[in-house]
């Protein structure tokens, strides 16, 4: 692991070799010709029943974390609560936010658009991620966020969240290093594993703005897992400055080009002081916690956990009720962006 704390973002950045994106510039790695242009870039999904719609430029085969300092470990956000009814209350929000989410018409109407990309290939959806949607929202999940740019790493590690304010700060001057984390994620793809135990999900762009302009992926970690040693990730220490953190600040408009306000925002905001959730929404929070903790397998010890964490339970299926702003005209004027954005490559897989 490098020892160097770099006096700032820019030596890292020339020291990791990273060049400038979307200037047009094609590449050619063996006969196989690219560019530097940023797209969707579709890739077929491991279970081959969807398509994954990769941000960034292609073959970007290097991902990043940026973090305004080093806490000693990297844990997902539900690893990062200590206390256990404060965990049960999360899952809860977490839970009832993917089932208010899935009754989102772009997301109904997303399950009903397949991509015709090629026409020797079949018709597939776009892959929905509604754990990646969570997490990139602000939910607590078992995901942890990365990207495959530099620069929105980069703007992680110097800006510090107000939750007050709900506004990015710039970092000042510090005796404490920024951190940029990178690793390659074709090392996790390496061993036989299945869908679900693959760590590396690629998330790119959903019906939500937030992940495709945060190059968005994320590492799917076990309860207690930490990122750092579990995983070949190698740790980059920058020194702070306050014109650094400006600079970065004002290129992302304060963080509105990768947050941009939406009603899916707003939304999650509302739930951090919801305390009541309708049945189906405890049962599959108390499952989530019995895998991370205790089984709460009695009555009694269900009423006890929910009365420490101040959750109540609710008549009906508040989230099928849901309000969402919606505009027939915005979605499909976004699918069509979408769609001229997306680049294919055809590939061959020979006969095992």
């Amino acid at each position: 692991m490098p020892k160097t704390i770099y006096e700032n973002l820019t030596r890292l950045k020339h020291r990791l070799g990273i060049q400038p994106i979307n200037t047009g510039q094609q590449l050619n790695y063996r006969g196989i010709v690219s560019d530097d242009i940023e797209a969707l870039h579709a890739m077929r999904s491991i279970e081959g029943d969807c398509i994954n719609l990769m941000s960034g430029v292609e073959f970007s085969l290097t991902e990043y974390r940026g973090q305004t300092q080093d806490y000693g470990n990297c844990l997902s956000g539900l690893d990062r609560i200590q206390d256990d009814h404060k965990l049960f209350a999360a899952l809860c929000r977490s839970v009832y936010f993917k089932q208010a989410l899935a009754t989102h018409p772009v997301v109904m109407q997303m399950q009903d658009l397949a991509l015709d990309l090629d026409p020797r290939t079949q018709s597939l959806p776009v892959c929905m991620n509604l754990e990646g949607i969570a997490q990139h929202y602000g939910l607590a999940t078992e995901y942890l966020d990365i990207t495959n740019s530099f620069s929105v790493a980069s703007f992680f590690a110097t800006q510090r969240w107000d939750s007050k304010t709900k506004k990015f700060e710039p970092m000042r001057a510090q005796s404490k290093p920024g951190v940029i984390y990178k690793f390659h994620p074709a090392f996790l793809m390496s061993p036989p594993m299945g869908c679900n135990e693959m760590p590396y999900i690629p998330v790119g762009w959903q019906p939500f703005p937030r992940p495709e302009q945060q190059r968005a992926n994320a590492i799917r970690l076990k309860p207690g897992e930490d990122f750092t040693k579990s995983m070949p990730v190698v740790k980059y220490r920058f020194q702070h400055s306050r014109n650094q953190s400006k600079r970065i600040y004002e290129e992302f408009e304060g963080g509105d080009k990768l947050m941009p306000a939406d009603d899916l925002a707003s939304f999650s905001d509302s739930l951090e002081a919801r305390n009541c959730f309708p049945q189906s929404t405890l049962d599959l929070a108390f499952q989530s916690y019995g895998k991370r903790k205790q089984p709460q397998d009695t009555t009694a010890k269900r009423q006890s956990l929910m009365a420490k964490a101040g959750i109540t339970l609710e008549e009906h299926d508040s989230f099928k009720t849901q309000e969402w702003t919606f505009k027939q005209e915005a979605f499909d004027a976004e699918i069509q962006r979408m769609l001229s954005k997306v680049r294919t490559r055809m590939v061959y897989y020979p006969p095992s």
